[in-house]
């Protein structure tokens, strides 16, 4: 189910390999990284709010508080794939002290799936702190879990 799976070996392994192989998608790491995924072809969206509550998700990529959504999956129905992934992540060094909300949205069924299931992967430093597998229902926005960093 973890097409990331693949990407976390490759980013453990990068001294060994120039690019990744072809298909793999690399996520962006560091003091904090969240990651959706999903074995549907629905638009789910990744919602990160920083410990200042602003939201990192689709609308808005960067935030003031260095996070970034590096990879987003199925936006508008585009580019359907068997095995999609969103992903979030502050660089080494970057993420501010305070409490992490994470969200998860089903923003359209895009080939009439119905309920979606999804996991959400939070990682500090590299290390797996929590993984959150649930479903959810067209047209919902569902409060996932909250982290503190550090």
């Amino acid at each position: 189910m973890f097409v990331f799976a693949l990407a976390f070996i490759w980013l453990g392994q990068s001294d060994l390999l120039d690019e990744p192989p072809f298909g793999w998608t690399v996520l962006g790491s560091g003091d904090i990284q969240v990651t959706l995924s999903w074995d549907s072809t629905a638009d789910l969206d990744l919602i990160v709010e920083d410990p200042f509550g602003e939201r990192l998700w689709l609308g808005k990529r960067i935030s003031g508080s260095g996070g970034e959504l590096d990879v987003v999956a199925h936006d508008n129905c585009e580019d359907l794939g068997d095995t999609p992934v969103e992903n979030t992540y502050w660089f080494p060094g970057s993420a501010p002290d305070g409490e992490y909300k994470v969200y998860v949205i089903y923003a359209a069924d895009c080939e009439g799936t119905g309920t979606a299931d999804y996991t959400v992967r939070i990682r500090k430093n590299n290390r797996t702190i929590e993984e959150i597998s649930n479903s959810i229902v067209e047209d919902k926005e569902q409060f996932v879990t909250s982290f503190e960093w550090p």
